[in-house]
């Protein structure tokens, strides 16, 4: 069968699919890391890899919406929909904003105070988060549709089309989600910033 890929193939499709870019996936399957880039770029053309990465994402039950949805909330996420009027986050401002998903971490601090004696006076609960890097998401929303148009649409094969297709979903999620319509300059922003090189 002319789909079976190699061990290293595989593992090399297992973390590029796990999240890595390319030239981090090809190390991670254990290629030449000083060759990881070229080695890369020539795994991703090959057809049984292309159609061995769309069967592992639809094997997680992962629609692409779903990821970019995801991806694109991370990158828009804003610290102030976690606070209360006071700029206090806590569990209630946390529930109440509905997007916990956007947590990467969660700390909770609690501080006893004491008066000049022993007794404890009162106590001090204080929460901090961390949210997912925004950039970070921005740079693998730009490695997915990269890798997109090389897999699926071979009509987009130019800088400019694929800016196109990547600005297109960028409104139709800030459309769905009733959020800022970017403009073209912002999602071109947002495109170039993604290490698009690494990546082939």
């Amino acid at each position: 069968m002319g789909d079976l890929l190699k061990p290293q193939q595989e593992k090399f499709v297992d973390a590029l699919v796990s999240g890595s870019n390319q030239t981090n996936a090809a190390i991670a399957a254990g290629y030449d890391p000083n060759r990881a880039r070229i080695t890369a770029c020539e795994l991703v053309t090959k057809s049984n890899i292309q159609r061995r990465i769309q069967e592992r994402i639809r094997d997680a039950n992962l629609e692409t919406d779903e990821v970019i949805g995801t991806l694109a909330s991370q990158m828009r996420s804003d610290i102030c929909d976690f606070m209360d009027e006071n700029g206090q986050i806590t569990p209630e401002t946390i529930r109440n904003s509905g997007q916990s998903h956007l947590i990467k971490k969660l700390k909770v601090t609690k501080k006893i105070m004491f008066s000049d004696g022993d007794m404890a006076i009162g106590e001090e609960i204080k929460h901090e988060i961390e949210l997912h890097d925004a950039q970070a998401a921005a740079s693998k929303l730009a490695q997915i549709y990269v890798l997109e148009r090389k897999i699926g649409a071979k009509e987009a094969s130019t800088v400019d089309n694929g800016l196109q297709m990547f600005h297109e979903k960028m409104v139709k999620y800030a459309e769905a989600k009733g959020k800022p319509i970017p403009t073209l300059d912002e999602s071109k922003l947002t495109y170039e910033s993604a290490d698009l090189g690494a990546i082939g």
